[in-house]
């Protein structure tokens, strides 16, 4: 299931693309996972994420750093608008910790 809508953010407008994943990821082990991907572009943004079924929060893949406070604003204004929730991970890439709450 593929959507498109428009957000707006402050008075600016995102395109916001929701597609649905329902994988088997480990057939071994039985691994599932569901949920959207989720493409936000507009006003300089390109974001990728997730939004699993069975967790709060969104969880940011491509094109945001800790550092991009205006793109993290505008990103958790647009889960609390389609998901009901304002918590944001992000996608560290460090073996330990590979995400962080921001």
């Amino acid at each position: 299931m593929d959507e498109e809508k428009k957000i707006l953010v402050e008075g600016k407008e995102y395109s916001v693309s929701l597609t649905r994943f329902d994988d088997e990821i480990e057939h071994t082990y039985g691994e599932e996972y569901h949920g959207f991907f989720i493409k936000i572009e507009g006003n300089g943004l390109d974001i990728t994420a997730r939004k699993y079924d069975d967790e709060e929060g969104l969880s940011i893949q491509l094109s945001v750093r800790e550092a991009d406070a205006g793109s993290i604003e505008v990103v958790k204004s647009i889960a609390e608008q389609l998901c009901n929730t304002r918590k944001l991970v992000l996608l560290t890439g460090e073996n330990l910790s590979p995400y962080k709450d921001v």
